[in-house]
């Protein structure tokens, strides 16, 4: 662990798992982990896991996970802070359960997923903000998907559950769909 913050820069593959944890105390405005564009991470042997946590705010605008093999999970969390999936490169794709966290989590970016829901009180996709949810990048599911915030906040975005059967749950405060513009 890291006990401030953490850039990461380029290619990082492992055989099982990448786990990357940055910051140990509330600092506003600060960034705890922040994943360039020119990065990708990837688990290539199989069942591995790729956990990101940092105590404050997470910046993603490289590639985590496409490429990856048979993931078991994958996790990316800001403690006490913003999560952001940048629009420029920020890409997260999976076939594993995909969980997001964060006080705030901003999608941005690209969100994939050809994971599958089980049962019905499983998600392949879960978004868990504290405070707000905002999505404005595309998220894409072959599996049930779950969107929950203190606040839901949602533009300018392409949300889509592909598999039958499977559902999109929006839970929380106030959900907004659309922005209008006076």
């Amino acid at each position: 662990m890291c006990s401030s913050d953490l850039r990461l820069r380029g290619t990082l593959t492992a055989g099982q798992d990448i786990i990357v944890s940055a910051g140990m105390r509330r600092v506003v405005d600060q960034v705890s982990i922040q994943i360039d564009g020119t990065s990708r991470l990837t688990s290539t042997g199989g069942g591995g896991d790729i956990r990101i946590t940092g105590y404050n705010d997470v910046i993603v605008d490289g590639v985590i996970g496409l490429g990856s093999n048979a993931l078991n999970q994958l996790v990316i969390s800001s403690t006490e802070g913003t999560l952001t999936v940048a629009q420029a490169s920020g890409w997260i794709e999976t076939d594993a359960p995909l969980v997001l966290q964060g006080a705030t989590v901003d999608l941005q970016g690209v969100v994939r997923s050809s994971a599958t829901s089980a049962t019905a009180g499983e998600f392949a996709v879960t978004i868990d903000a504290v405070e707000a949810a905002i999505i404005e990048g595309e998220l894409l599911s072959t599996g049930a998907l779950r969107i929950h915030g203190g606040s839901v906040t949602v533009f300018n975005a392409t949300i889509a559950v592909s598999q039958a059967g499977q559902r999109l749950v929006f839970s929380g405060g106030d959900i907004k769909i659309g922005r209008a513009h006076v």
